[in-house]
């Protein structure tokens, strides 16, 4: 069994070396420092109450589902991040938009029933709650149900070589 201490001490360092403090201010940092936290406490969460049974067989939740969401995280660059401010996001909301639609990618599209992936959403929701109480107001005003951020990396500009051809 995966202890939670050896995921922070896998996954926390990597996360700082993507996201390095001293690019980034105090306040984001802190949300880089409890994504962790938050993401095994939701793992720990999700594994222990959607077991596997013979109808639901796929409802293994391991380390792999961990590794998907921090790939997802490492993946942004920092001026996306920063551009955030564009769409009304600070830097630290936007991170916190980025970590609850990854967890949302990695373990609520596993799911089968609507109950079940309302429930997932609802502890990603108390989870970010807990874990970044510092943002409380604007995690309550920016995440509504009816209204939910989704992240995607294939709207980008084309590149075009000197020929006018688009790189692939």
């Amino acid at each position: 069994m995966v202890l939670p201490s050896s995921v922070e001490l896998i996954y926390g360092p990597i996360l700082k070396h993507i996201f390095k403090p001293a690019k980034y201010s105090g306040e984001f940092n802190k949300v880089v420092d409890s994504l962790t936290a938050g993401t095994v406490k939701l793992w720990t969460k999700v594994k222990n109450t959607l077991l596997p049974t013979p109808a639901k067989f796929h409802y293994v939740f391991n380390m792999r589902e961990l590794s998907r969401i921090f790939k997802g995280i490492c993946g942004i660059r920092r001026d996306i991040v920063l551009s955030g401010s564009t769409l009304g996001f600070k830097p630290e909301i936007f991170l916190i938009a980025l970590w609850r639609h990854e967890c949302e990618r990695v373990f609520v599209d596993k799911l089968t029933n609507n109950k079940e992936k309302d429930q997932v959403k609802n502890y990603i929701h108390e989870i970010s709650l807990e874990n970044f109480t510092q943002f409380e107001s604007e995690i309550l005003d920016k995440f509504k149900k009816e209204n939910p951020i989704h992240f995607v990396d294939f709207l980008r500009e084309d590149v075009k070589d000197e020929d006018g051809v688009v790189e692939v």
